[in-house]
């Protein structure tokens, strides 16, 4: 159709670095924690399969319905189906991708130690199994 753009994953990505996660202060591109991103029906229905730093973060609600927000203001986009995931979606794997296979996206799940279970809440802590030396 003339005139006409198509929506892309790239598009939608790039809509979703407004995502911020408010404790490390970065976006969800960003920090790897948008797993998939799938185009149906036109541009019109958006699925977003996506992570959070921490299986409890406390404003996991607060991102979900951010990602929802950016995704539902793209032009045409009718709806969203925004989906926690703490699983990616394809293996991490240490030798690359093989030849005419994208690059695996870098979680920010792949760099985190195992950490002893604490109760509370300590993001000095958090952020310093998080983020490189330097930018805490």
């Amino acid at each position: 159709m003339r005139g006409e753009r198509v929506l892309t994953e790239e598009r939608v990505r790039d809509q979703l670095r407004n995502v911020i996660d408010p404790e490390i202060g970065m976006d969800l591109v960003e920090l790897g924690l948008i797993y998939d991103v799938g185009v149906h029906d036109e541009g019109r229905h958006i699925d977003v399969t996506f992570s959070l730093t921490s299986p409890m973060c406390p404003v996991g609600d607060l991102i979900q319905e951010q990602v929802e927000t950016e995704a539902l203001s793209i032009e045409g986009v009718e709806t969203v189906n925004a989906q926690l995931s703490f699983e990616p979606e394809r293996p991490q794997r240490d030798d690359g991708p093989t030849e005419g296979e994208p690059p695996l996206q870098k979680s920010v799940h792949d760099d985190l130690p195992a950490l002893p279970v604490t109760y509370g809440y300590d993001p000095q802590n958090t952020l310093r199994h998080i983020l490189p030396e330097g930018t805490r």
